[in-house]
């Protein structure tokens, strides 16, 4: 029959504040450099316990951290997909070379982009941050398809070098 506290089957409650992982990182270690300075030769039952104590509370804050974590990223759009990078770089060798420069009317009122011409849009107050944003893009998402190419490249690299296995998964 287990008497002590160490093995009662009591279910602490949850907290209501979950640190941000870097601040529970850090307790972590924290608590792990002090529970390791402790000289068990000398140490009594009681600061035993308390490191005991102090070390599982901040696991529970690192893994709880670490949840949060999770949930932020489920909450992102999916990834993408070997498809849409194939897709997205055929559609970018197809259209005019840039930079696409945004051309103004005499009036000052943006009238084309590129090889665009013609700007509306159904607000007047849109037309100039969307013609930005076309200009902005038609350099832009070269670069970020590049640079999605050459990470999922990293990461397989890594992922063969570590005989397949992915951290934290």
């Amino acid at each position: 029959m287990h008497t002590s506290i160490a093995h009662a089957d009591l279910v602490p409650p949850r907290p209501t504040f979950v640190p941000p992982l870097h601040i529970a990182r850090a307790q972590a270690r924290q608590a792990l450099n002090e529970a390791n300075a402790l000289d068990l030769d000398t140490a009594n039952s009681f600061t035993i316990a308390s490191h005991f104590g102090g070390l599982c509370e901040t696991l529970r804050e690192v893994l709880d951290a670490l949840d949060a974590e999770d949930t932020k990223q489920d909450d992102q759009p999916p990834a993408v997909r070997a498809e849409d990078i194939a897709e997205t770089q055929r559609i970018i060798t197809t259209v005019p070379s840039g930079p696409w420069r945004v051309e103004a009317s005499e009036h000052g009122a943006p009238v084309s982009v590129g090889p665009i011409c013609w700007l509306e849009t159904y607000d007047g107050d849109h037309q100039v941050p969307v013609i930005e944003f076309i200009s902005h893009a038609r350099e832009a998402l070269p670069r970020y398809m590049g640079e999605v190419s050459r990470l999922r490249q990293r990461a397989a690299l890594l992922e063969r070098m570590n005989g397949g296995a992915r951290h934290g998964r």
